[in-house]
């Protein structure tokens, strides 16, 4: 029987022992970061040439990423804003509502974060 860590370490000159070992370690902090899961997958393929096999192999890696900050716009004549177009503009008046996406992967809205910018309607 094929011994595999000799097997894959000999592969490619290293080469796919190390790539390996790098998306393990990519994977496995983005695990930690964003308590998601992730994967990394070994493929090996076999071809037959002559009497002998050439085995080639590929390193896949399934990182987990942060959420990106959803929000809301109303489509306008002149582009996207944060302002509702049928409702006339007050400078004092709250912001336009923050969206998250929640555990469940639901649309929820959050209170906006301090200081965040307005994006008022140009002058028509």
């Amino acid at each position: 029987m094929t011994d595999f860590l000799s097997f894959i370490n000999d592969h490619a000159e290293g080469d796919i022992a190390r790539e390996l070992g790098e998306a393990i370690d990519e994977v496995a902090q983005a695990v930690v970061d964003h308590d998601k899961k992730g994967e990394v997958t070994l493929k090996l393929t076999f071809n037959k040439s002559g009497r002998m096999v050439i085995i080639g192999g590929d390193v896949t890696a399934k990182v987990p990423k942060a959420d990106m900050e959803l929000s809301a716009h109303y489509v306008t004549d002149h582009g996207l804003s944060r302002d509702d177009p049928l409702q006339m503009f007050d400078p004092s008046a709250a912001e336009a509502p923050h969206f998250e996406v929640n555990g469940d992967g639901e649309l929820t809205e959050v209170e906006a974060p301090p200081g965040s910018p307005r994006n008022p309607l140009p002058a028509a």
